[in-house]
């Protein structure tokens, strides 16, 4: 029965809506209506391809790649975690003053419409602290936060050194 057929029924019974008994058989649940639509689009807007993290040294951070489509309005990744690695960044690649330097960033657009590569040489996501060793061909859950489509799961799979999903770009390593 629906709330409004419930209050119906209390009031043709007598009972005052606010009877504590009655206000029990509501309790929260996810959105509904609009926003719920709203938060599933912006989910289903995000899409991966070819994710990888790159295997490093015993002890080293390591390097995750994927291609971000964005069939949906802008938005931006500004975080990462898996279970995999006890914390994940999002790094830059940039040239500053003709040397090739890293950084931290606090967020990745994902422009509306199109796609951002996090690749060698640019956007990737730094993996610190692995929790168990890692080995060529291991699948890495993780959970990529965009600030409007919220928690999207990815997979990546780890390659050796000199692999990955295409071509390395750049030659730079961690």
């Amino acid at each position: 029965m629906t709330r409004t057929t419930l209050l119906a029924i209390a009031a043709v019974c007598g009972v005052a809506a606010a009877t504590p008994a009655l206000d029990l058989m509501f309790t929260p649940h996810a959105p509904s209506g609009s926003q719920a639509r709203a938060d599933e689009a912006a989910t289903q807007a995000i899409t991966f391809e070819e994710p990888w993290l790159r295997l490093n040294i015993a002890g080293r951070p390591s390097a995750g790649f994927v291609s971000i489509m964005n069939s949906g309005e802008t938005d931006q990744l500004i975080a990462a975690r898996s279970d995999a690695y006890g914390r994940i960044e999002l790094h830059e690649h940039s040239m500053v003053d003709g040397a090739m330097q890293m950084r931290a960033v606090e967020a990745i657009a994902a422009p509306g419409g199109g796609m951002v590569a996090l690749a060698p040489g640019g956007y990737h996501l730094m993996l610190f602290e692995p929790t168990g060793a890692v080995e060529a061909g291991d699948r890495a859950p993780s959970t990529l936060t965009f600030e409007s489509a919220g928690d999207v799961v990815v997979e990546f799979m780890a390659q050796p050194l000199g692999g990955g999903a295409k071509k390395k770009q750049g030659g730079h390593t961690h």
